[in-house]
Formats: structure tokens, sequence, C-alpha cells
């Protein structure tokens, strides 16, 4: 297999990128590299990157941004999300949301997704105190809805067949918080609302082929939401995740461990079957598209005698290889 290296971000840590061929079980196969020119100045940091991928291999991208030499949160930009085609072109960037307005605090988009030929983006911002949104977007950037989801903490966005649901936390008046995912049909009006106990702070949401939401935990449990019960687990837990996402029958989850410090891809079905990938050094993927390629992001770093370039990030396209 031919070897490509490249001078890469990837999770805060600089290294190079080399593909070599996947282990016998399962693997990553790149089929694609670009970089993305990002509509802020070259001097500016990123925070909260997310990425979704529709059909046509369009590629719909979330950001903030803030003044490296890191002032404070009112001097972060407000959240974009832009929009690129296959081979990386800027094609637009996205109508800014009105309902948040510019005095607002410690923005952010907390997840972006592309489904039912929308691009859906779920956002906490305060403003006084906190507020909570879904945001929906046609693939044109026009803003087609806003729908405010009040109290509603770090929402998640997980597709759930011809629907749209959102996952949070909320405060009980007992002081209890519990989990709530919010069902709406995909052009935003409400379907339903079922609450459970809370899921692990930094458990993964998502969505299977059965339409079930899953979380993925650090421990090595992945939880059916509703009704609450376990899905498949790993021995010895996953560490430290950086995404997970479903795809062939299959969870995969991309994980640093945390003795090793090694990165990976496990797979990991109902049926106990696992397999992992070593992904160290490379530029793993993130999100599975709609067009059935799976994604990865990457930072570059700034050049310190040109800042006025426009920050950009490295996108693979990847294969997963089955074997």
């Amino acid at each position: 297999m031919r070897r490509i290296s490249l001078l890469i971000f990837v999770g805060g840590l600089l290294g190079s990128m080399t593909l070599a061929a996947p282990p016998q079980g399962c693997g990553v196969e790149l089929v694609s590299l670009h970089r993305l020119s990002l509509p802020v100045s070259g001097s500016a940091g990123l925070k909260d990157l997310a990425l979704a991928v529709d059909e046509r291999g369009i590629l719909y991208v979330s950001f903030a941004s803030w003044p490296a030499e890191g002032a404070g949160p009112r001097a972060a930009t407000l959240p974009y999300v832009a929009s690129y085609d296959p081979s990386g072109k800027l094609l637009r960037v996205f109508e800014r949301p009105s309902v948040i307005p510019e005095t607002a605090r410690w923005t952010r988009i907390t997840s972006l997704v592309y489904a039912s030929g929308r691009v859906y983006a779920a956002a906490q911002w305060q403003e006084g105190s906190w507020r909570s949104a879904l945001f929906i977007f046609e693939t044109s950037g026009d803003l087609r809805r806003t729908v405010m989801i009040e109290g509603l903490g770090n929402p998640r966005i997980v597709p759930l067949g011809s629907k749209i649901g959102v996952l949070g936390t909320v405060w009980t008046e007992k002081g209890q918080e519990v989990s709530v995912l919010h069902t709406f049909s995909a052009d935003g009006e409400k379907a339903s609302e079922h609450m459970a106990e809370p899921l692990e702070p930094k458990a993964h949401p998502l969505s299977d082929e059965a339409g079930r939401v899953l979380a993925v935990e650090p421990g090595g449990k992945v939880e059916v939401f509703r009704p609450r019960k376990t899905w498949a687990s790993m021995p010895g837990g996953f560490g430290h995740i950086h995404a997970a996402f479903a795809g062939d029958g299959a969870v995969i989850v991309n994980r640093v461990d945390p003795e090793t410090r090694r990165t990976s891809l496990i797979f990991l079905d109902d049926r106990g079957g696992r397999c992992e990938a070593d992904t160290t050094g490379h530029l793993a993927p993130m999100v599975r598209g709609a067009d059935g390629f799976f994604y990865g992001i990457g930072q570059l770093g700034l050049r310190p005698d040109a800042p006025t370039e426009r920050r950009a990030i490295l996108v693979g396209k990847f294969r997963i290889v089955r074997q």
C-alpha cells in the first residue's frame, strides 16, 4: 500500500501521519485527504470542531474561534457552519441564527448532523441563564427553523430514522439530574419526550441501524437509552473516547488507551465480537458520512510568519476494512 506522511495536529498532538496495511481482522484505508480553509484569520485558535457529510460528499463543518493571544470568552466569535465541496473548496458560510445575541457568552455548537436532506445543529449559550436550541438549516445555508429547548444542558443530536432526537440533561425540582430525549419531526415539530437516569458525563450518544439511542461509556459499557439495558460491553473499558459511531452492524469507538497512550478504532457488536485497529499517528475516522464513507478531522499548526492566512484543517476520507 502506498505510504503517505503528513505533519499534522490530531487531538492536540503533533505527529506524522502514516498509512500502513491494516491489521488482520479490521482496519482503515485512506481514500482522499483535503485541506479546508476556514473563514477565520490564521492567527485565531479553533474550538468545538464538528463535521457532517451528505450523500454527495458535501462537507459541513461547524467551529468557533478566538484570538490567538487568548482573550476572554466574550472575545470568542459566535460559532460558524460552513460547507465545502468534496475537493475541499469553500461553498458558503451558513446564515447566523439571530436568536443568539452578539453579547452571548460561552456560545458553542454542541452537535452537528446531516439527515433527511438538511443540516441540524444543536447549540448552547449563556444569556443571563443557559439557553439551548436546535437549528434546522437547508444545505444552501439558509436557516429554516429555530427550535428552542430551554433548560436542556449539553444537547446532542441523534438521528432516529425519519425523526431527529436531541439528548441532554435537565435538573428536576428535587435537584436531581436526569437525561431527556426530545424527539422532533424532520421539520422540527415536537413528537415526544422521554426521561431516564443520567448518562455518564463522558458518554458518547449515537443511534444504530435499528433507530435505538445508544450511549458509549469510557468504562466499556454500551447502553440502550430506552429501555435502559446493556447493548454490549468491553472488558477493560475504552479509556479516553474521541468519537463513537455506528456502522456495518457494529459500534466503532475512536479511543486512546490510558496506559499506552496509543490510539485505535475498536469494532464491537452486540454478540460480543470485537476487533481493534491501531491508528496511532493517523488522522482517524470520527464520523460516518451519508455517502457511506468515514471522515476524520486534523488541525494544522499555525505558521508564525503568516498570521493573516486563513486557519485550515485537514479532512480525511476513509473506508473501513473488515476481513
